[in-house]
């Protein structure tokens, strides 16, 4: 299989080069985001995959993050390959009842968060695929990603979940990336077959009573 990787994509429309003028973000398939680090280039922070347009799922990130569900990094420390956790959202079980909190801390939180998701640029790969495709190359991207030595692997959170081994019957695939390179320590090719990926827990993360403690170095 070849795929094609398109971008970076600002995310605000204002910008020339926003995913909201590229006709690509109208596709399905893999996403990547990833933020731009001072002498390195581009460092991975998430693999995503959808079913419904890149725009719409980019959009429901974006809400989700200026509401506090998703987790935010100092966006400062991101361009210098440090991930410093200031808010760790609201999608974990332990986290659900921390909205309250995030009333409190919205006024200190709302600059750094506005901050935080323009700093952003999304890379797209367009694939016609079933979910279970998706999920797959998604998993292996990640995992490639992830067991990379620093500061690659540091970028992509721990607890995210991706697939860990294939379904019986299922069989590898080989995936071939064009322009890969655009981004550190992207894959220009992996298999899709899921057995051998070490996904090891680098990263503590704390409930609500505890969050004193959670402006910690990653």
């Amino acid at each position: 299989m070849q795929l094609k990787l398109i971008g970076p994509l600002r995310i605000h429309p204002n910008n020339s080069d926003s995913i909201f003028h590229s006709p690509d973000a109208l596709k399905i398939g893999v996403y990547v985001y990833a933020v731009k680090v001072k002498n390195v280039g581009y460092l991975t922070t998430y693999v995503g995959e959808t079913g419904v347009s890149f725009l719409k799922r980019i959009k429901d990130h974006v809400i989700n993050t200026l509401g506090g569900y998703e987790r935010i990094y100092d966006p400062d420390a991101l361009q210098e390959g440090k991930k410093i956790l200031l808010w760790n959202g609201m999608w974990k079980a332990s986290r659900q009842d921390c909205f309250g909190e995030f009333i409190d801390r919205h006024s200190e939180l709302a600059p750094i968060i506005s901050q935080y998701v323009r700093q952003f640029e999304i890379f797209l790969l367009p694939l016609d695929a079933n979910t279970r495709g998706r999920r797959r190359i998604e998993s292996a991207i990640a995992a490639h990603l992830y067991n990379q030595p620093l500061p690659v692997g540091e970028f992509i959170d721990s607890d995210i979940r991706y697939l860990k081994k294939l379904k019986n019957g299922e069989t590898p695939f080989e995936v071939k990336i064009t322009g890969a390179n655009a981004i550190y320590g992207f894959p220009a090719n992996v298999f899709a077959w899921l057995n051998a990926f070490s996904w090891m827990n680098k990263t503590a993360y704390y409930p609500c009573q505890q969050y004193q403690c959670s402006t910690a170095l990653l």
